[in-house]
């Protein structure tokens, strides 16, 4: 694992390095229709923990950060349709009324009565692979347009941690490693209104099945996304 991930962060440097020449070197001509528009972007949004469980509360502010770097491929001469790749990171933490308690190397989860005030924290660290489909109506000339973007992002939790009162604990084993989230992205120029909702539970089937409550919590992001030239 430790092999794969040190490969994954180099491919992934390298991606970044390769995309941010091209976006120095994308072909802007306006005495051609057929253009690229590859960016940079850079989102913050607030996390909703949706659950049937009725003993859950997300307590507190859970919040969620991403960055990358977006490779465009026209579909249409005019530049109106669009499909596109990425590369970036994702951090997202969770705050919750959850209870971790570990006993011979199994951990189990509840929630905490009304008189226990302390929050668990979660903090996932994600590299992503996102995955478009885009509209706009702009043209080779001109860098201020609206936008309709959605796809996928595929992503690996290559770090989940823990924390509760003073104490922190790696929750790898607790989540999913690999995780998929859809997307939409709708807006003009550089500012943008951004939602995510995740297609992938959060916690391994090993950890719902140890859990003496259920593990049903799904991500809604919604806050902003920005894209630069």
């Amino acid at each position: 694992m430790v092999l794969v991930r040190f490969y994954f962060v180099r491919f992934l440097l390298l991606f970044l390095v390769c995309c941010s020449t091209v976006l120095r070197g994308q072909q802007k001509s306006s005495d051609s229709s057929f253009y690229r528009e590859d960016q940079f972007y850079l989102g913050i949004s607030m996390v909703f923990l949706t659950s049937s469980t009725l003993e859950f509360e997300p307590s507190g502010l859970s919040r969620h950060f991403q960055w990358g770097v977006i490779r465009d491929f026209p579909l249409s001469t005019k530049g109106t349709w669009a499909a596109a790749v990425g590369a970036g990171m994702g951090f997202d933490r969770y705050t919750t009324n959850l209870k971790r308690i570990e006993d011979k190397g199994l951990s189990t989860y509840t929630f905490q009565q009304n008189d226990q005030k302390n929050s668990f924290f979660i903090t996932q660290s994600a590299l992503e692979l996102p995955i478009t489909l885009r509209w706009r109506n702009s043209i080779a000339s001109d860098y201020a347009f609206w936008r309709v973007y959605g796809g996928v992002s595929l992503q690996w939790f290559y770090l989940v941690k823990g924390k509760n009162d003073e104490n922190k604990v790696n929750l790898k084993n607790d989540f999913e490693t690999f995780g998929a989230t859809a997307h939409m992205s709708i807006g003009y120029n550089t500012w943008n209104f951004y939602v995510g909702y995740s297609l992938t539970p959060l916690f391994s089937e090993a950890a719902q099945a140890n859990s003496s409550v259920p593990l049903d919590m799904v991500p809604l992001t919604i806050g902003l996304i920005f894209y630069i030239l």
